[in-house]
């Protein structure tokens, strides 16, 4: 990534959003998901499962205050924000992630899954 050029991350998805927009809402979302998994541990609060209907709306609501983010902060946001999910991830009980997966909620703890379909269309 410091390779890059500003502009580089100024330039426009096929969605509309930009480089670094993009890599904010990764960040925005991975951040999301801790959160949820340590209410869970922390308070016994259960994530529920969120559909595009619930996403959706969600994204297009920060999808505004992404576009103040610089694109080298978006960069430092996204790698702090997946390296802290993995993190915490990989220190769930085996208990919690077989909760997880009975509620159908894998794919909060597979993060990865979520970024490759992002960061292959960068």
């Amino acid at each position: 990534m410091e390779s890059l050029k500003d502009e580089d991350f100024d330039r426009r998805l096929g969605n509309g959003w930009t480089v670094a927009e993009a890599l904010c809402h990764l960040a925005f979302w991975d951040r999301v998901v801790l959160g949820r998994v340590e209410r869970w541990e922390r308070d016994g609060v259960e994530p529920v499962i969120l559909d595009m209907r619930s996403a959706d709306p969600i994204n297009d609501g920060v999808h505004m205050m992404f576009g103040a983010v610089s694109g080298r902060e978006a960069v430092r946001m996204v790698i702090e924000s997946a390296e802290r999910i993995d993190a915490k991830v990989a220190a769930l009980r085996p208990e919690m992630i077989e909760e997880f997966g009975a509620r159908g909620l894998d794919r909060m703890l597979h993060r990865h899954l979520h970024r490759r379909e992002h960061l292959s269309k960068l």
